[in-house]
């Protein structure tokens, strides 16, 4: 798959990403803060998981960096660091993401 095609895929998952957590948060109000052990929690994120695996097999990331970037690295807020040999270099936009997902 050509670099424009996966980029194209992870800005789809992002898009998705935003949807959703748009969703989540006008419920909360109503809804009240679900634990992630909570069927309303899965049924909702886990979903976006799911997702997650399947984008990542498209891209070729077998390392978890897309998990990653959405929970620990907040979709780049996070500023999340990757090193390759001597380049470090920020993840916070999805080139960077692709940039990490491309050194293994």
């Amino acid at each position: 798959m050509q670099y424009s095609e996966k980029l194209a895929w992870l800005e789809r998952w992002r898009k998705q990403y935003r949807e959703s957590k748009a969703v989540w948060d006008a419920a909360k109000p109503v809804l009240g803060d679900a634990a992630p052990e909570s069927g309303l929690w899965q049924a909702h994120w886990g979903c976006f998981g799911e997702l997650t695996t399947a984008v990542a097999a498209l891209v070729g990331d077998h390392h978890g960096n897309l998990e990653w970037y959405w929970l620990e690295n907040d979709f780049g807020a996070g500023r999340g660091k990757v090193t390759k040999g001597e380049e470090t270099r920020e993840i916070k936009g999805l080139g960077d993401l692709l940039w990490a997902i491309e050194l293994a």
